[in-house]
């Protein structure tokens, strides 16, 4: 699977170009195309694929496509759904980032996590304890470590052009840190166990999850993640029950 560097901003898309799909490896921060079938309802020709690894559709008379399905055939990440950006007023005047979609992908448990990286997957709703929980998308989540020595909670931090993991339409996501601790610094580990904490944040307003949450079946465990690993079972957090910070 190839990966390309992950572009920030948007290339400056030529005037014949409908629409672009960067799908995002949320893992190597890198965009991936090969091997996946994406496809925009409403839309007839295939993409292609241009330097920076977006997939990209040409004009097609006055079509503007739909729905997106990305199909992930045998790579190691979720299939995934999303409606398209609202149809511009004036597609040939249309700014670029009106044509661009950006898809973080989901690893499944099968996505070689070689890298020493620490994953916690899950999804996060308004409030866990209702029937029908509602979901909440666009939130921004992170994955932050105890510092013993100083007894500070220490967030991921992200690398230049790098994007900060966010919830799906589903409310889904997938936090991850690379933990790098220079001394100083002391991470909380017991028997490989990181004592950790999920953080979201809503708009102007930042919350965790409480110092005893239940990440592993073990009580003894509360509040502690596997170091370098994938949790192997997905949390589903509810926004009301995270503690402000």
């Amino acid at each position: 699977m190839s990966h390309p560097p992950f572009a920030g901003q948007p290339d400056v898309l030529d005037r014949r170009v409908l629409f672009a799909v960067e799908l995002i490896d949320p893992v190597t921060q890198s965009l991936v195309w090969q091997g996946f079938k994406v496809k925009p309802a409403g839309l007839s020709n295939k993409p292609i694929i241009n330097r920076s690894g977006r997939l990209v559709w040409l004009l097609e008379k006055d079509a503007w496509p739909g729905v997106i399905t990305v199909d992930p055939d045998d790579a190691p990440f979720e299939s995934h759904t999303q409606p398209a950006p609202p149809r511009p007023a004036d597609i040939l005047k249309a700014k670029p980032n009106e044509r661009l979609v950006r898809i973080v992908l989901r690893p499944t448990a099968a996505y070689p996590f070689d890298t020493g990286a620490t994953v916690v997957r899950g999804a996060l709703v308004e409030d866990v304890t209702v029937p029908v929980p509602i979901v909440v998308p666009g939130a921004m989540v992170q994955l932050a470590w105890h510092d013993a020595l100083s007894n500070a909670w220490l967030p991921a931090r992200p690398q230049p052009g790098e994007v900060w993991p966010q919830t799906d339409r589903k409310g889904e996501f997938a936090a991850l840190l690379q933990l790098h601790a220079p001394p100083p610094a002391d991470p909380d580990l017991d028997h490989g166990l990181l004592k950790a904490r999920v953080q979201v944040t809503r708009g102007a307003q930042t919350r965790a999850t409480p110092g005893n949450f239940p990440f592993l079946p073990n009580p003894a465990d509360a509040g502690r993640v596997p170091e370098g690993r994938l949790l192997s079972t997905d949390v589903t957090l509810g926004w009301n029950q995270l503690n402000p910070i």
